[in-house]
């Protein structure tokens, strides 16, 4: 794949509805000829994003995260609980006949961050390359549900360390580009007990400031990415706002499913 140059957005923190029709506003914006960028941020409350055809009800299934902040994104997967750790968005141009880059964004980000964890000794291979036991595919009247969390599921690009998946991404198409945002785990919440982070697995206690400037490092030097840092464009700023209220805030929207 041809190297990007994109725009930079540091980690910042907003809640779920702002964080989330952000990352809309960009796609809006890239599709309209911007330029694409890569942006870092955290959540300023523990929150639980539903995946896009996810029912909102399931959350009363898992008890550590019922009384959280709930948001529902626009892309699909399982639910995540978004605390100790670090989530991206990155928007690029695609034209609408090409294929190719929806599989090779996947690798690329989730390879660099195999590299960046290997440079600290710590193991990270791809859901796909495990040997493990064949798996029964589920029943075709769909009669047993995936996990409800996403990271108690398993796509062929997850990456996995000792065994516990620590970073998944999903995608969502507008127009001439896409979106690909994602959530690497860094340390376990008690909003979702089960699921252990780098931290636990390895024992490297890694900031999401720390990370998010050793990603694009390895971005640029494994890959070759070119960035420029830069403020959110005023215009994204007014946007997100509104489809915060119009989408994102609207209890229609949440519990739509």
């Amino acid at each position: 794949m041809k190297p990007f140059s994109l725009r930079l957005f540091q980690p910042s923190e907003f809640d779920g509805p702002t964080n989330m029709a952000i990352d809309q506003a960009l796609l809006e914006s890239v599709a309209s000829g911007a330029p694409g960028c890569l942006r870092f941020y955290t959540w300023k409350r523990p929150t639980l994003s539903l995946g896009y055809f996810q029912a909102s009800a399931g959350r009363q299934d898992h008890a550590h995260s019922r009384n959280i902040d709930l948001v529902r994104r626009s892309s699909g997967g399982g639910a995540i609980v978004h605390h100790r750790e670090l989530t991206y968005s990155l928007v690029v141009p695609q034209p609408r006949q090409q294929t190719a880059t929806r599989t090779d964004l996947y690798e690329i980000m989730h390879g660099t961050v195999t590299d960046m964890l290997h440079s600290d000794g710590i193991s990270a291979v791809r859901w796909a390359s495990v040997s493990r036991p064949s798996v029964v595919p589920p029943p075709a009247d769909g009669s047993t549900p995936p996990p409800f969390l996403c990271f108690q599921r398993r796509t062929d690009e997850d990456l996995l360390v000792a065994g516990y998946k620590v970073l998944g991404s999903a995608q969502r198409r507008s127009g001439d580009a896409v979106l690909q945002h994602g959530s690497l785990l860094l340390s376990v919440s008690p909003y979702a007990p089960e699921l252990p982070g780098i931290a636990e697995l390895s024992g490297a206690r890694l900031t999401a400031t720390e990370v998010a400037a050793r990603w694009c490092t390895t971005l640029a030097e494994n890959r070759h990415w070119r960035f420029q840092e830069a403020e959110l464009p005023a215009s994204v700023v007014d946007r997100a706002a509104i489809i915060r209220a119009q989408r994102f805030d609207e209890p229609s929207w949440t519990h739509r499913r």
